[in-house]
């Protein structure tokens, strides 16, 4: 499995990830969930969370971060919009582990 650790994270670089990249960048999540047909990891702390949406590729069947959601409790960014790079930058500085 490779590292991907990294000082400062774009939040759009999670999408494509499978379990054990995200779980490698950001620890063990502190929720996970279902949300047929994906799945959820939940990261948060006090000022955010972060939600990872997990889809099987088809061909390989192995699970894949399709998009995520912050929210750090004034506004929600989703992978294809940009409220704020600064602030999901922040939030998900603040998630990785050692940081």
């Amino acid at each position: 499995v490779e590292e991907f650790k990294s000082p400062q994270l774009d939040p759009k670089k999670l999408v494509g990830l499978n379990f054990e990249q995200i779980q490698s960048l950001l620890g063990e999540p502190s929720g996970r969930g279902e949300k047929l047909p994906g799945k959820v990891w939940t990261y948060s702390t006090d000022s955010c969370v972060l939600n990872v949406f997990f889809y099987a590729d088809i061909n390989t069947r192995e699970f894949r971060a399709l998009t995520y959601e912050i929210d750090n409790g004034k506004a929600r960014e989703f992978d294809s919009t940009k409220l704020n790079e600064e602030v999901s930058e922040q939030c998900l500085q603040q998630l990785m582990p050692g940081t």
